[in-house]
């Protein structure tokens, strides 16, 4: 009887609790940014990979925040590949916007002014 009695209260609490508002996030575990590149029109390889992961993460944004924010690619082939993989992807052209946050003390300040 204890059990159902749990479970019902850890039910409740669930039904209670407020939805999350976060939105999706991409953690591939590749090192994708190292095996790619890109044409001035089109991306390749592993930086193609990267295009098409945003492209289809997109359409799971709700909330109407249209920001992809890079974490922790401060310079060279990382962020390179980031940005030619945003800027080569059809977000931009469908109202989105990016941000690189290069470093941990940056990250507050840029999510209270990009997602606020």
């Amino acid at each position: 009887m204890t059990h159902w009695k749990l479970s019902g209260v850890a039910l409740a609490a669930s039904l209670l609790a407020g939805a999350a508002h976060a939105g999706p996030f991409i953690l591939s575990g590749t090192d994708a940014d190292d095996h790619g590149s890109a044409t001035a029109t089109a991306n390749e390889e592993g930086w193609l990979f990267m295009q098409k992961a945003l492209e289809n993460i997109a359409p799971g944004v709700t909330n109407g925040n249209k920001t992809v924010i890079s974490l922790g690619s401060s310079a060279g082939e990382a962020l390179n590949a980031a940005t030619s993989a945003f800027n080569l992807s059809s977000l931009p052209g469908l109202g989105w916007s990016f941000v690189s946050i290069p470093d941990l003390s940056t990250i507050s300040a840029t999510f209270a002014t990009s997602i606020a």
